[in-house]
């Protein structure tokens, strides 16, 4: 099963900036440019990850990611975003019987400081 994502925010460096709340919406396909169903995955996962490689922060389907009308939406509350920094963000997908699927995108986050 492949998948297509359409982020956004294309691709490259994305910014934002810290104590702000984080909404992203990425359209899905199949690889044969059919719309994806909503029970075609059993989690979804977005993470935004230090340069270290710790999980800064990890929301799956149902706990800040959902999934509708072939869109995905991740929200990560102001109150969840005090790093600031260099970081790498990513949404992967798992396929029905939980097996990951290659991330759909991955890209470098920088974390604007709010003074």
């Amino acid at each position: 099963m492949g998948i297509v994502a359409d982020f956004n925010q294309g691709q490259g460096l994305h910014t934002h900036y810290q104590h702000t709340a984080l909404t992203l919406y990425v359209g899905v396909e199949d690889e044969y440019g059919n719309v994806a169903a909503d029970d075609m995955f059993s989690n979804i996962e977005y993470s935004i990850v230090t340069p270290r490689g710790a999980v800064a922060i990890r929301k799956d389907l149902n706990d800040g990611v959902t999934f509708a009308d072939s869109r995905v939406t991740v929200f990560i509350p102001d109150t969840q975003l005090s790093m600031s920094g260099s970081h790498t963000h990513q949404l992967v997908f798992y396929d029905s019987a939980g097996n990951a699927l290659p991330p759909a995108f991955q890209f470098p986050l920088f974390i604007t400081p709010r003074a």
